[in-house]
Protein backbone atom coordinates (compact mmCIF):
# COMPACT_ATOMS: atom_id res chain seq x y z
CA UNK A 1 0.00 0.00 0.00
CA UNK A 2 1.28 3.71 -0.66
CA UNK A 3 -0.59 5.65 1.20
CA UNK A 4 0.01 8.52 3.87
CA UNK A 5 1.50 8.56 7.09
CA UNK A 6 -1.53 8.61 9.34
CA UNK A 7 -4.37 7.27 7.25
CA UNK A 8 -4.95 4.11 8.91
CA UNK A 9 -3.38 1.43 7.10
CA UNK A 10 -2.04 -0.25 10.39
CA UNK A 11 -4.76 0.11 12.03
CA UNK A 12 -6.57 -1.37 8.95
CA UNK A 13 -4.25 -4.63 8.55
CA UNK A 14 -4.46 -5.24 12.29
CA UNK A 15 -8.44 -5.14 12.04
CA UNK A 16 -8.61 -7.55 9.43
CA UNK A 17 -6.03 -9.90 11.04
CA UNK A 18 -8.02 -9.21 14.98
CA UNK A 19 -5.14 -7.50 16.54
CA UNK A 20 -7.07 -5.20 17.75
CA UNK A 21 -7.77 -3.94 21.12
CA UNK A 22 -11.35 -5.04 21.19
CA UNK A 23 -12.38 -2.51 23.55
CA UNK A 24 -10.18 0.06 22.05
CA UNK A 25 -11.80 -0.75 18.50
CA UNK A 26 -15.32 -1.69 17.37
CA UNK A 27 -15.46 -3.25 14.45
CA UNK A 28 -18.74 -4.85 12.85
CA UNK A 29 -19.37 -6.54 9.02
CA UNK A 30 -17.79 -9.34 7.33
CA UNK A 31 -13.92 -10.47 5.71
CA UNK A 32 -13.84 -11.38 2.02
CA UNK A 33 -11.69 -12.54 -0.15
CA UNK A 34 -12.97 -12.54 -3.93
CA UNK A 35 -16.34 -12.35 -2.88
CA UNK A 36 -15.88 -15.70 -0.16
CA UNK A 37 -16.48 -14.75 3.59
CA UNK A 38 -13.47 -16.16 5.46
CA UNK A 39 -14.05 -14.20 8.64
CA UNK A 40 -11.27 -14.84 11.09
CA UNK A 41 -9.60 -17.72 9.10
CA UNK A 42 -7.92 -14.77 6.95
CA UNK A 43 -4.81 -16.03 9.46
CA UNK A 44 -4.83 -18.93 7.63
CA UNK A 45 -4.50 -17.40 4.26
CA UNK A 46 -2.32 -14.09 4.43
CA UNK A 47 -0.25 -12.50 7.09
CA UNK A 48 2.25 -9.42 7.68
CA UNK A 49 5.15 -8.44 9.22
CA UNK A 50 5.01 -5.06 11.31
CA UNK A 51 7.71 -2.84 10.35
CA UNK A 52 9.80 -1.49 13.51
CA UNK A 53 12.06 1.06 12.37
CA UNK A 54 15.01 1.21 14.63
CA UNK A 55 17.25 4.60 14.59
CA UNK A 56 20.23 4.98 16.44
CA UNK A 57 20.28 8.50 18.30
CA UNK A 58 23.97 8.73 18.33
CA UNK A 59 25.00 8.23 14.34
CA UNK A 60 24.53 11.52 12.11
CA UNK A 61 21.62 10.96 9.20
CA UNK A 62 23.77 10.23 6.58
CA UNK A 63 25.44 7.57 8.64
CA UNK A 64 22.75 5.98 9.59
CA UNK A 65 21.26 5.90 5.95
CA UNK A 66 24.63 4.19 4.58
CA UNK A 67 24.20 1.55 7.53
CA UNK A 68 21.16 0.79 6.29
CA UNK A 69 21.82 0.33 2.65
CA UNK A 70 24.78 -1.90 3.85
CA UNK A 71 22.75 -3.89 5.60
CA UNK A 72 20.18 -4.58 2.79
CA UNK A 73 23.01 -6.06 0.39
CA UNK A 74 24.50 -8.54 3.40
Amino acid sequence: MFLFSGSGKTTLLNTLTSRTDNEALESVGDIRVNGVAVGKGIRNISGYVTQDDLFMATMPVKEHLMFRVFKCFQ
